[in-house]
């Protein structure tokens, strides 16, 4: 079966869905997978549209009556309650369940007019489309973009890296995490001075992987490379540990 936490599958094509298409395209958005009853639906937000960055909301089913295409797809036509975040590119998207029926949003950044990080978060119910402020408790993590989350289970998030121009050093290379079931923040820090810490970056990857009981880490890109190293932060041991792989990179 496909999750949200991982799901990968191989199409012979790809075909163009609906007709209410959000407005002006977008890019640097987030996109979850999640299920409402028996419906496969994808819940889109925010994004660079070309002019303006957009805290636009949008939602993309398997099951729209009189849609464009004959597999049912379509752009659903959306009540949202609750106030959301503002406009933003850059955030993560996090599903905080298997089948996919809330998210957590977090951090990103605000650049049509001047450039404004965030430390935000929020959480949307998928199903009924309900936004609400996320109050947390600790220290919060510096405010940042291009940074990558995942969810390791009981409503706990890990965030890592990320770009911000906040505090000095544009690549971040810190982790935290969120439990959202009780709104806490809590960052972690190396025990033992030599100890592995991922390089700074932005623009990688971290996906939990229930098998190893940890984060993969691979990728991102800084001011002088691109990645292309491999690195596991256990969840139960507490700590990074880098991947020595064969075969081709």
């Amino acid at each position: 079966p496909c999750t949200p936490r991982c799901c990968v599958r191989t199409f012979a094509m790809f075909s163009r869905v609906g007709v209410c298409l959000p407005k002006g395209g977008s890019s640097e958005h987030s996109a979850v997978a999640f299920n409402h009853g028996n419906t496969a639906k994808v819940v889109m937000f925010g994004g660079w549209n070309g002019a303006y960055h957009t805290n636009e909301l949008a939602v993309l089913s398997t099951d729209v009556p009189g849609a464009a295409s004959s597999d049912s797809w379509g752009w659903e036509p959306l009540t949202v309650t609750g106030r959301g975040p503002s406009p933003r590119s850059g955030h993560t998207a996090t599903p905080l369940d298997d089948d996919g029926s809330s998210m957590l949003v977090f951090g990103g950044e605000y650049a049509t007019v001047g450039r404004k990080y965030y430390a935000t978060a929020d959480i949307l119910e998928c199903s009924t489309l309900t936004w609400r402020p996320l109050e947390t408790v600790g220290r919060l993590p510096r405010a940042r973009a291009h940074h990558a989350a995942t969810h390791v289970g009981g409503g706990v998030v890990l965030i890592f890296g990320g770009a911000s121009s906040y505090g000095g050093g544009f690549y971040l290379n810190d982790l935290h995490e969120l439990n959202c079931a009780k709104g806490e923040w809590h960052a972690w820090s190396s025990t033992e001075e030599d100890s592995f810490v991922p390089l700074p970056r932005m623009g990688h990857s971290l996906t939990f992987v229930e098998t190893i009981g940890g984060a993969l880490l691979f990728g991102g890109e800084d001011a002088v490379a691109s990645f292309n190293d491999v690195a596991v932060f256990e969840t139960g041991m507490r700590a990074w540990r880098p991947l020595q792989l064969s075969g081709m990179s």
